[in-house]
């Protein structure tokens, strides 16, 4: 289990933990962030493309697809929110 960022900073002021610890763990919490954040837009994504009723052609985002296109299709999304987000 990863330690929180609170025990973190008092191991290392108690010298519990070293700097090579630290950083590694604040990567992982960084990374796990970034895993939240990339997922919960990818659901924003998805659940916009399934309430999409579609148009006068008929049909939605989802209609022609499997669920693995549309989940790919959301993750893509996901990816370009993020990539604009760090801009």
């Amino acid at each position: 289990m990863i330690p929180t960022i609170e025990t973190i900073v008092e191991g290392l002021v108690a010298g519990t933990y070293t700097k090579q610890q630290a950083i590694g763990w604040l990567y992982l919490h960084a990374e796990e962030a970034y895993r939240g954040l990339r997922d919960d837009f990818a659901a924003a994504a998805l659940q916009g493309m399934l309430a999409y009723p579609g148009d006068e052609r008929g049909g939605n985002a989802h209609t022609n697809s499997t669920p693995l296109d549309c989940a790919n299709a959301a993750y893509a999304y996901a990816d370009a929110m993020l990539a604009e987000r760090a801009k």
